[in-house]
């Protein structure tokens, strides 16, 4: 059933949604305690920089999924690399989020252990191929809480690119990050600043209640977020599927 606009609005706005601030174990309950060993034989460890690392987000995606094989969810630090905003609007109406190569930055992250039938389902959802491109940081360094050192991780990238506002990639104010040097925004601040972008003279509540409801007009205004993007940009970065778009630095 379709959500009623106050709804739909909502939805679009608590982006990233909520983020703990510690491990946790998804099942179909919700987010539990992750205790003790957990077991990641053959799972794969996928990077959460955004809404994936809310147990809400991954209850939409991946509930009864979850029964036989909850998703462990370690947080960590990652070196390099900060949030910032993509330069296009999800499908159901965020300023989604992607990974930004950074030097000095150190983000404060998620991984995702999931099964192959579980990517699978997240590639879905990533809209593999069209947002974004999924392949894997190597090289990197991320410390999780658990004590393990990750050197390689799975990812998604934006294909849209990263949105440029006054020349500066745009970080998430949600996300924790130390020595970020580039203007952060929250989720309300990037709607309003890309609806002024876009010069659409709407309210801004009624932006973005549209762009939820009318894909011919949200994939028109993505279209017209091309000019305000530059690429991801990483040497680091290793493509899997989906068209690479990045520069090599």
């Amino acid at each position: 059933m379709p959500l009623g606009k106050e709804d739909a609005v909502r939805l679009a706005l608590s982006y990233p949604y909520s983020l703990p601030k510690r491990s946790y174990l998804l099942t179909e309950e919700g987010a539990m305690p992750l205790e003790g060993n957990f077991n990641t034989d053959q799972k794969v460890p996928v990077l959460a920089c955004g809404s994936n690392q809310s147990p809400d987000q991954l209850l939409r995606k991946f509930s009864g999924m979850l029964a036989d094989d909850p998703i462990p969810v370690t947080r960590g630090y990652l070196n390099g690399f900060d949030v910032a905003y993509s330069a296009h609007i999800s499908s159901y109406g965020s300023i989604p989020a992607s990974p930004v190569a950074t030097q000095g930055v150190r983000s404060s992250l998620a991984i995702n252990w999931l099964t192959p039938l579980q990517l699978e389902r997240m590639h879905d959802t990533e809209a593999l191929g069209q947002n974004y491109a999924f392949g894997f940081f190597k090289g990197i360094k991320m410390v999780l809480e658990t004590g393990e050192t990750l050197s390689i991780v799975f990812c998604y990238i934006s294909l849209r690119g990263l949105f440029l506002h006054e020349g500066k990639t745009v970080s998430l104010t949600e996300i924790t990050a130390l020595g970020r040097k580039n203007p952060t925004l929250s989720q309300p601040e990037i709607q309003q600043t890309i609806n002024n972008t876009l010069n659409t003279g709407e309210d801004t509540l009624d932006f973005i209640y549209a762009n939820s409801q009318d894909e011919v007009l949200r994939n028109h205004r993505n279209d017209a977020l091309k000019k305000y993007s530059t690429p991801f940009a990483s040497s680091k970065f290793h493509l899997v599927h989906g068209e690479n778009t990045s520069k090599q630095v």
